[in-house]
């Protein structure tokens, strides 16, 4: 791993990060799993999500060499977070719908920024690793960029919905 090379992703990677997604995370995490038949093309990101992200500067990309071996697509909250996820589930297609209905019911739940009494945080919406790179403390690597990315932000907190396995 000592060619890894973390950097914030811009929106010239929208395409690269989509795709990726679609290869390495649809059909290898849980909360997507069940959307998942052999053959199936997956939906990707809700274009909306990736955008937003992109333009706060807090989704992070990490190379190996130079193939893209982990993304991590994160960006702001706030007590609205149960609202935007219902948003994203009618901009996504229909593998999707059912995953954004279940994170805004976690949103609303947690309330993270009611709970915390703070206007807004970070939250990872997405880490996902390439196959052949796992084990390599990539995601690691990833998410200890990504928060010190958000301190420099001053976000007050950092969250995350954890459904891997991994």
């Amino acid at each position: 791993m000592s060619n890894l090379k973390i950097r914030i992703a811009n929106e010239n990677d929208t395409t690269v990060i989509s795709e990726f997604i679609c290869l390495h995370f649809n059909g290898y995490e849980p909360i997507q799993l069940f959307h998942v038949r052999k053959g199936d093309v997956m939906d990707p990101p809700p274009k909306d999500l990736v955008k937003e992200c992109l333009l706060s500067g807090t989704t992070v990309m990490a190379y190996e060499d130079d193939t893209l071996a982990g993304v991590l697509i994160a960006g702001e909250i706030t007590s609205e977070v149960a609202e935007k996820d219902l948003e994203y589930a009618e901009d996504h297609g229909p593998k999707g719908v059912d995953v954004f209905k279940f994170l805004s019911y976690i949103g609303e739940k947690a309330d993270i920024c009611n709970r915390m009494k703070i206007q807004r945080c970070l939250h990872i919406h997405i880490l996902s690793v390439h196959r052949d790179y796992l084990g390599k403390g990539i995601a690691k690597s990833l998410f200890k960029y990504c928060i010190e990315n958000g301190k420099s932000k001053n976000f007050p907190a950092f969250s995350v919905d954890c459904t891997s396995f991994y």
